[in-house]
């Protein structure tokens, strides 16, 4: 019994020890815009070919779990959301979503995005009301499962593209 015991808390440990090390990087994303069981898949799918990782989004907290054997892997994952369009506050600062913006400076009368995710009519809605709050917009073209947008109006197009990675979109210039 006692032998028994031994063997069984042994492979536990070693089996604690093996979960452990697989998981040596743990991120979450907050506040990422995951509307609907679409948006959820759309990370999944953003993310299924990154090595060494494992991502879980969660609809209800709209937060992404990253685990991953290694900060590299980790920031594998961080970018293939972003590049996939989602976009939220990453738990490690160094692993943080990085873009390369090229947006005009100033106020801009007309300016074209890229938001790469827009599945439903609940992420056309929620994308429309971000950009309605920056001031000077008066008008934005979205349709559901149509990735690109555009913004009439006079505004600061930084405002825009920042209200948008606020509302848990990514979003870039065309």
């Amino acid at each position: 019994m006692i032998k028994s015991l031994s063997v069984a808390l042994c492979g536990f440990i070693t089996l604690s020890a093996a979960t452990f090390a697989a998981a040596a990087t743990e991120v979450k994303v907050t506040d990422v815009h995951l509307c609907c069981k679409a948006c959820v898949n759309g990370v999944n799918k953003a993310t299924a070919d990154v090595k060494g990782a494992t991502v879980e989004a969660d609809q209800k907290t709209k937060t992404v779990t990253i685990k991953a054997e290694t900060d590299e892997a980790a920031a594998a994952a961080v970018k293939a959301l972003a590049d996939a369009g989602f976009h939220g506050t990453v738990s490690d600062a160094k692993l943080a979503m990085k873009y390369d913006d090229k947006l005009p400076e100033g106020k801009v009368k007309r300016l074209a995005l890229n938001v790469g995710h827009n599945c439903c009519g609940a992420c056309t809605t929620a994308i429309k009301k971000a950009v309605e709050k920056v001031a000077g917009v008066k008008a934005v073209a979205a349709k559901a499962k149509d990735v690109n947008i555009v913004i009439e109006g006079e505004f600061d197009a930084k405002a825009v593209v920042t209200a948008l990675r606020e509302a848990g979109f990514g979003a870039k210039t065309e």
